[in-house]
């Protein structure tokens, strides 16, 4: 049987409350990391701490970790602030997409 040449993108949207969407993400980036794909994480809210899971990701080389974002919008008291910082973070995953460096985002 011919073997596939061509790779398809796919697209996982993790949405809703409650717990689960951080973990799921991040088990995929793990994962993908450990059979050597070249991962890149971008995060929209978290700010400039550090997380557990970007400690951990620290220790694998093809994993480039980006926490942006001026932290969490429901404490926020600029919104106008926040849809600016939104539009570049978004404009900095799409240049990543537009690179196709990486085999997750």
């Amino acid at each position: 049987m011919k073997r596939k040449s061509r790779r398809h993108g796919r697209i996982v949207v993790l949405t809703g409350e409650g717990k689960g969407k951080s973990s799921s993400a991040f088990g995929m980036a793990f994962r993908a990391a450990g059979w050597g794909m070249q991962v890149r994480v971008i995060q929209f809210i978290k700010g400039k701490w550090k997380t557990g899971e970007q400690k951990a990701a620290e220790r694998f080389a093809n994993i480039d970790w980006h926490a942006l974002g001026d932290g969490f919008t429901w404490d926020t008291q600029n919104p106008e602030q926040d849809r600016a910082t939104t539009r570049r973070i978004w404009a900095f995953c799409l240049a990543t997409l537009d690179e196709a460096q990486h085999d997750l985002v």
